[in-house]
């Protein structure tokens, strides 16, 4: 199938044509190609310029993390809170007998559980480009980092044409003159704790645009993507593309926008400061265990024990998010260590018991 614009047949050649208006719109092929991939000495120079990272360190801390969550986890904390909203993937029960109470348990890990580290899987990346197959991870990284800002503008400037029917294979598309990277895909995402419950129930799907290559390279459980289709010559104003559709399940499909603009621009504050109640200081990452606890202490003041428990909801989905694909990024896993330690003690203090999260100072004694 061969994409073209829908006025593709009545749009002559025109050599006044501005250079914008005329370039061709990379697919996953471009885009490679782009990035200077296709280079042999490129990928032969990124084999031995030492951009290759050890992962001993990193799967030593995923197994730390793990076995210090798997601890957490037999002995959950239990925070009172009034009415707080019924989610699926927080276990929660009555405190009392009575139908009822209103006051409700919830039973929280006190630290986040991270998966057996990955690596990125070299068949997916070869299934979108095979000159990209032996390629190092980081400089295909670096590459996409360095186009971040108009591989994030494509996907703001595409609009997908929904169907209230079977979901396609394939999904039309209307890009712009701003949308300089053509998306390869359509992301359909559903919610798989959803499905697995209740197979026979109509899912719920939400569609994005995206980049095969980009959720490849940052995503070590991602599937092959299906095959992209050939691409059209760009042309002035609004023009009509097809895209294959890229089926995805995932415990929390409210956070995937969050967790797609970060892959895009690796910009974690920015991430932060959709997923708390207000922005985290700038010096968190230097700060982190003072930074907790003067954060949390301003959150417990400011805002309701509901609305603390919602973005708690909220960062518990990221992380589910970020486990179901795999995504191992260490600054990404500081953030989301930080968050759901600086939201936890904020209920804990608004809960009036800052013990759960605090320790007394004999308990620091122990700990030193």
């Amino acid at each position: 199938m061969v994409l073209r614009p829908k006025n593709f047949a009545k749009a002559p050649a025109n050599e006044n044509q501005s250079p914008a208006a005329s370039r061709a719109v990379p697919s996953s092929k471009g885009l490679v190609s782009r990035l200077g991939l296709a280079d042999a000495s490129h990928r032969r120079r990124s084999k031995t310029s030492g951009m290759t990272r050890t992962t001993k360190y990193a799967i030593e801390q995923a197994k730390r993390r793990n076995d210090m969550a798997k601890k957490a986890a037999k002995s959950p904390m239990v925070f009172k809170v009034t009415r707080a909203p019924a989610v699926n993937d927080v276990v929660m029960g009555d405190s009392s007998s009575s139908p009822q109470a209103k006051v409700t348990q919830l039973h929280l890990p006190k630290e986040l559980g991270r998966p057996e580290y990955k690596e990125i899987d070299k068949e997916v990346i070869g299934a979108i480009d095979a000159t990209a197959a032996d390629t190092d991870i980081e400089y295909i990284r670096e590459g996409l980092e360095s186009i971040s800002t108009d591989l994030a503008m494509s996907l703001t400037c595409t609009k997908i044409q929904t169907t209230r029917n079977e979901l396609p294979k394939e999904l039309t598309v209307i890009v712009n003159d701003m949308c300089s990277i053509l998306p390869t895909h359509v992301l359909a995402i559903f919610d798989g704790q959803a499905i697995r419950a209740d197979p026979a129930r109509p899912r719920k799907v939400t569609l994005y645009p995206a980049h095969s290559l980009v959720l490849a390279a940052n995503c070590a459980h991602m599937p092959k993507p299906p095959a992209t289709l050939p691409v059209p010559v760009h042309q002035k104003g609004e023009q009509e593309v097809t895209l294959p559709v890229w089926s995805l399940a995932l415990p929390s499909p409210l956070t995937y926008p969050h967790l797609s603009v970060y892959l895009y621009t690796k910009r974690v504050e920015h991430l932060m400061g959709m997923m708390l109640p207000s922005p985290p200081p700038a010096d968190w990452l230097e700060k982190k265990e003072e930074r907790v606890l003067s954060y949390a202490k301003r959150l417990s003041q400011t805002f309701t024990v509901q609305a603390l428990t919602m973005h708690i909801y909220g960062v518990h989905g990221l992380w589910q998010n970020v486990c179901t694909m795999g995504i191992f990024d260490t600054r990404l896993w500081d953030a989301l260590d930080w968050m759901w330690a600086t939201l936890l003690t904020a209920l804990a203090i608004a809960t009036g018991e800052p013990g759960l999260m605090i320790p007394s100072a004999s308990e620091q004694q122990q700990e030193q």
